[in-house]
């Protein structure tokens, strides 16, 4: 039956063709719902272990995947740096990683700005640092997601997970780097990528503070 000038088999391609489009609209609209109650949460975080626990939750309901370790990036040593959750072996804080190409997929993603992972490649050949966190996460390969915003290098999400949970990564890709630019977004809205270093001299900034102004209210008098 012609319709709009179109014969019955145009009419059919048109209908899947809508079909597919209402399915993909349904899914951003999910997405962008699941993501809307995800940010609320994340914007509630006190702290890097704080915002590791929230999206090692989300990651686990969303993706089905227990096992995230999370690096930052430090920018005076230009070096990014795992942070150990609670659940997570002590020696994992004391990894630090060069921002420099070649060195691992953790900091390739972040210079490349694209996601990396070790299932292509024979675990034999991945350098020592990359096989150490597949070992800490217990699981067949690594998937690299970097973190920035407005062009500034936050750190790497790493994800540990097997072949089958790799695929379903990848199809759900579009949510998966949704859900990371999200946690880039706390992370440099809360200014949360700071070394413990950083951290320390924050801390130890009003104390000096204090200082100077009891130096100051001593010279007065002395004057």
């Amino acid at each position: 039956i012609s319709v709009d000038g179109m014969n019955g088999e145009s009419t059919k391609k048109q209908n899947a063709s809508d079909e597919y489009k209402q399915v993909q609209l349904a899914e951003q609209v999910r997405n962008i719902a699941l993501l809307d109650g995800i940010h609320q949460h994340l914007s509630r975080s006190e702290g890097q272990n704080s915002l590791l626990g929230i999206i090692s939750q989300h990651v686990c309901l969303l993706f089905g995947i227990n096992h995230c370790i999370l690096f930052l990036h430090d920018k005076a040593s230009d070096r990014i740096h795992a942070i150990s959750g609670q659940s997570q072996p002590p020696q994992l804080a004391e990894l630090s990683i060069p921002l420099t190409a070649g060195r691992s997929l953790v900091s390739d993603a972040l210079l490349n700005k694209q996601m990396t992972h070790s299932f292509d490649d024979d675990v034999k050949l991945l350098s020592i640092v990359d096989r150490q966190l597949i070992g800490i996460t217990g699981q067949e390969g690594i998937v690299c997601l970097p973190m920035t915003a407005n062009n500034i290098t936050l750190g790497t999400l790493i994800l540990g997970a097997d072949i089958t949970q790799f695929e379903n990564l990848q199809k759900q890709q579009t949510l998966l780097m949704r859900f990371v630019n999200e946690v880039a977004h706390t992370i440099s809205v809360n200014n949360l990528s700071g070394s413990a270093p950083a951290q320390a001299a924050q801390q130890a900034n009003p104390l000096e503070q204090k200082i100077r102004e009891v130096l100051h209210e001593v010279r007065n008098p002395l004057s």
